[in-house]
């Protein structure tokens, strides 16, 4: 069994992304980050979860779907991070024993983060 799963990601703007592919890796991935649930969280995250519902991994992250090296206005200010029209992501997640699910949550501003994406986690082909 893989010790962890490389899952590429399509996306067109900020719409809900797709699995295109999931690929076994036979390698340790980054600690988890803080797993405590909290209903007024925003940002950007990936989360492992076991069949019961408890996330067993969470990989916080700035969302890969936007462009976070946007151009300075003319006053020198940072334009706002806008999305390419399509593009593709990657995120390497753990293998772990009853991990069946795995979500990816986002926000839009300061706005409360919500479910962008529940799917079975990949398994290994064959």
């Amino acid at each position: 069994m893989p010790k962890a799963m490389r899952l590429t990601f399509e996306y067109a703007g900020l719409d809900q992304p797709r699995v295109i592919s999931a690929t076994p890796l036979q390698k340790r991935v980054v600690t988890s980050d803080r797993r405590e649930s909290n209903p007024n969280r925003s940002g950007f995250w990936f989360d492992v979860l076991h069949d019961s519902g408890e996330v067993l991994y969470r990989r916080v992250t700035s969302d890969p779907r936007l462009d976070l090296d946007a151009p300075s206005d003319d006053d020198g200010r940072m334009a706002s991070a806008v999305p390419p029209d399509r593009g593709e992501f990657s995120v390497v997640l753990p293998v772990l024993p009853g991990g069946s699910r795995m979500e990816i949550w986002a926000s839009r501003g300061g706005e409360r983060s919500q479910v962008l994406l529940s799917a079975p986690f990949p398994r290994e082909p064959g």
